[in-house]
């Protein structure tokens, strides 16, 4: 009794994570041994591309953020990021990189080689923020990197989503790794 097989073959439509994905899921590689049935229901088989609101995450315009910018006037970017930076309790530093990731922690998000690399990065002078919430392995090494290097990582265990939007707003550059993504 497969009650995924029979969503399939008695659902209405069919959805998925991503177009590419939705192709994916209909070979023998990818199927998990219903591809079969995905091929038979392909005209009902949709797949809806992961992406953002644009108008809800624009700077200009975003009320969680602690100044407006866009690509033309960065200003309101570096105050955004000092205003991260004194949030999370870091250094104030305009000259540290500071990476931002907010995550879902798992192993298939790939959070474990970041917490592997978190040497490297704070060799290099650079700084963390991180919000998110899961695997407990993950969430205690994170926390401990944060206590250990309290002026250069700065973790929230949990979802915030003003948070999520100053880190957004403030991050220098946003992480995403990844072991394998859907779409």
């Amino acid at each position: 009794v497969s009650f995924m097989k029979a969503g399939i073959v008695f659902g209405r439509r069919i959805g998925t994570v991503s177009p590419t994905y939705a192709r994916e899921i209909t070979t023998a590689e990818f199927g998990c041994s219903l591809d079969s049935v995905l091929r038979e229901r392909a005209a009902d088989l949709r797949g809806i591309l992961n992406g953002i609101d644009t108008d809800l995450w624009n700077p200009v315009n975003d009320p969680h953020c602690a100044a407006a910018y866009d690509r033309t006037n960065l200003a309101g970017k570096h105050a955004c990021k000092l205003a991260l930076q004194r949030e999370f309790g870091l250094e104030e530093r305009k000259d540290a990189l500071l990476f931002g990731v907010v995550t879902r922690l798992s192993h298939q998000k790939g959070l474990d080689l970041l917490l592997g690399a978190l040497p490297t990065l704070l060799a290099s002078g650079a700084q963390l923020v991180m919000l998110g919430a899961g695997d407990p392995q993950l969430e205690h090494g994170f926390r401990s990197a944060a206590q250990a290097h309290a002026s250069r990582i700065g973790v929230r265990i949990g979802y915030d989503e003003g948070l999520a939007h100053r880190i957004v707003a403030g991050a220098d550059s946003i992480m995403v790794p990844s072991r394998f993504e859907p779409c």
